[in-house]
């Protein structure tokens, strides 16, 4: 089976993280600060229970009152956005990269908007340099959502380090619980909120990153999706601003020293797959020269729209566990659309890439004979089409 999870753990291997965690146990907080602030050369970090945490730390602490950011985009922020009384400016995607318009987006940015958010999607770095001019030009903050882009780089640089803040995930790399942290050029602001506690969520959390038990929670996170009880669709009701767990961060650190071999093999299966899925049906991600992607997963377009789930229901079926991250983008949202008047047939792109996006999953791990497997049965479904 090809999961969509990063990594999973043997019951083994997480009982010697644990060992290890009890020896160190009030040291791990230092670790992690010391070991991100040496990566991404700055002091200025932050850990959280999630990355949508570390977001709305931001525009709390900055006061952000009107952001622009891309209309192809997670629908978590919309809480933040509308309990914090955020007004978003949507821009519109290039459908080749996923990546935020920027031609748009400089015709969409005013003298009022405080900040712009620049996603990575999917672990692909945007155009950074165009966005720096252009938050300079307008005195805003460039906030970077690097939640997919852990370890990418443009223009052979992290990201990360352009932006006046920057915001990561912990557990869409490693097999963390949860888990999120922030980076700032400046100093930052710190709060005292609460640890995250161990409870009943944290539990089949847990249980969905041991290798012996994901399959089983995987069923079960897919029968109750749609009821939004699964924490990545959750809500900031249900996800208040807290700290990491100690554990989480034992995890992560215990990982950490892995990212650049995990980039790496992320990238080789990635050019696999460039290579071996050749059909016009589909748009592939394009990475601009010079950059490197994280490679979160394998996004695919597919251009006829109405057979994108019949796609996934055969690659299911034939334990390619693929998804359609973000078809639910935030524009689509009933809220986001009635609160701040959003009308969709202004961002088509956005509209293209969420109904016939498929993220396939990549490991750094897989060999020839996987990723034969996976492209060959997305070859043959294409060919159907």
């Amino acid at each position: 089976m090809f999961y969509s999870q990063t990594n999973t753990l043997s019951l083994k291997g997480l009982l010697y993280i644990y060992y290890r965690y009890l020896q160190k146990r009030d040291q791990q907080r230092d670790i992690f600060y010391q070991e991100v602030s040496d990566y991404f050369n700055t002091k200025n970090v932050l850990d959280f229970n999630l990355a949508r945490s570390a977001f709305a730390h931001i525009v709390i602490t900055q006061k952000i009152k009107k952001i622009l950011m891309p209309a192809f985009l997670c629908s978590i922020f919309e809480d933040v956005l509308i309990q914090k009384k955020i007004k978003p400016v949507f821009v519109d995607i290039d459908i080749e990269t996923l990546n935020i318009d920027v031609l748009k987006t400089q015709e969409a940015m005013t003298q009022d908007v405080d900040a712009i958010l620049a996603v990575h999607t999917f672990g692909n770095p945007c155009d950074l340099s165009a966005l720096i001019d252009l938050k300079e030009d307008y005195n805003a903050l460039l906030i970077e959502d690097c939640a997919h882009a852990l370890g990418a780089k443009y223009k052979g640089k992290l990201v990360g380090t352009f932006g006046d803040f920057s915001i990561f995930s912990m557990y869409k790399y490693f097999p963390t619980i949860a888990g999120g942290f922030l980076i700032s050029k400046n100093s930052l602001t710190d709060v005292k909120y609460e640890k995250e506690a161990f409870n009943l969520k944290n539990l089949l959390r847990l249980l969905y990153i041991i290798d012996i038990f994901h399959p089983i929670i995987f069923r079960l996170k897919e029968s109750f999706k749609n009821r939004r009880l699964v924490y990545e669709s959750g809500s900031m009701r249900k996800a208040p601003i807290e700290r990491c767990s100690d554990f989480d961060l034992a995890i992560f650190n215990y990982f950490f020293k892995t990212l650049e071999e995990q980039v790496s093999g992320r990238n080789r299966v990635g050019r696999l797959f460039d290579q071996k899925i050749y059909s016009d049906k589909v748009i592939k991600q394009k990475i601009l020269t010079d950059n490197i992607s994280s490679r979160q997963s394998y996004p695919l377009i597919v251009k006829v729209p109405e057979a994108r789930d019949h796609i996934l229901k055969k690659l299911r079926k034939k334990g390619i566990m693929a998804d359609k991250t973000w078809h639910d983008a935030i524009i689509f949202s009933s809220r986001v659309r009635r609160t701040f008047k959003v009308n969709v047939s202004n961002y088509p792109n956005a509209v293209s890439a969420a109904n016939g996006i498929i993220t396939l999953p990549i490991h750094s791990n897989y060999n020839k004979k996987d990723v034969d497997f996976i492209t060959n049965n997305i070859n043959k479904e294409l060919r159907r089409l």
